[in-house]
């Protein structure tokens, strides 16, 4: 247990270095976006989010809300620009109250709908599906920004092999497979920071 906390405090650690960098980079953001980001979530209100969700949240998403509860405009801001659009995709972060509108629509309708492809025992997948694949297991999926189309970025929390990978599902584009953007937060945000580098 005590190996287990200090790897997760590890991995907040790093990523709250990464956010650092990407802040100070200017790589993608403006003080317009920054001033769009609402502050961040409190213990309590994150705390709540797990008790939704039923996992804990994984730790680099964790210090992501507790950098920034992050915005979803759908309306833009002045001029049609929408604010705090510095993610790929088009895809803009979400804040907690989003999080759970996205996870109790989008991800439950996804879960829901694969059910008969994903039976509970994974023997009995497709032959093309491992296990270890994000749509065998779509209530793990935590979406952590989101588009005006039913797009969103999402971090897996499934325990193995996958656990904190980041991924976007475009279902207006079709969706299927969800496309691994990144093997963690940290890792995306090291990126963007380094704007020559494809994110």
């Amino acid at each position: 247990m005590a190996l287990y906390s200090v790897r997760m405090q590890a991995l907040a650690d790093a990523f709250r270095r990464a956010w650092s960098r990407y802040e100070d980079s200017g790589a993608a953001t403006s003080s317009d976006d920054r001033a769009a980001l609402p502050p961040p979530v409190t213990a309590a209100e994150a705390a709540s989010l797990e008790l939704r969700l039923g996992f804990p949240l994984h730790p680099e998403l964790r210090t992501l809300l507790r950098q920034y509860d992050g915005r979803h405009d759908p309306l833009g801001g002045e001029g049609g620009r929408v604010r705090a659009e510095f993610l790929p995709f088009g895809l803009r972060l979400i804040d907690v109250a989003g999080i759970r509108r996205h996870y109790d629509g989008i991800i439950r309708d996804l879960a829901e709908e694969a059910k008969e492809d994903f039976p509970a025992d994974p023997a009995a997948y497709p032959d093309t599906t491992d296990a270890d694949d994000a749509e065998a297991h779509i209530g793990y999926w935590v979406p952590f920004a989101a588009d005006n189309d039913r797009g969103i970025a999402f971090v897996d929390h499934r325990p193995g092999p996958t656990y904190g990978y980041v991924y976007v599902f475009a279902e207006a584009s079709g969706g299927w497979p969800p496309v691994e953007t990144a093997p963690g937060l940290t890792d995306l945000f090291e990126r963007l920071a380094r704007p020559s580098e494809p994110a």
